[in-house]
């Protein structure tokens, strides 16, 4: 989690009062049309205090599938 508390200090507070729990995680095969395919890795955090909400974690699950993101930010990013 240390990614994610680095960059928001409100996850951060939440995450130390243990107010966010896992309600889920997995992987997810994906293709894309314009990198084909890769596979992300999922988590589904949900606050104590507010069942209803959820946040939803993505990140790539292996070295092809960060590369295939790599080449989709690029695609994107071009002129």
């Amino acid at each position: 989690m240390a990614e994610f508390t680095e960059y928001s200090v409100e996850f951060e507070q939440a995450w130390a009062r243990h107010d966010v729990r896992v309600q889920g995680r997995g992987n997810m095969p994906l293709r894309h049309p314009l990198v084909g395919p890769l596979v992300v890795s999922y988590e589904v955090l949900m606050p104590v205090q507010d069942p209803d909400q959820r946040i939803i974690i993505y990140r790539a699950a292996d070295a092809e599938s960060q590369s295939a993101l790599d080449r989709l930010i690029a695609a994107l990013d071009a002129p």
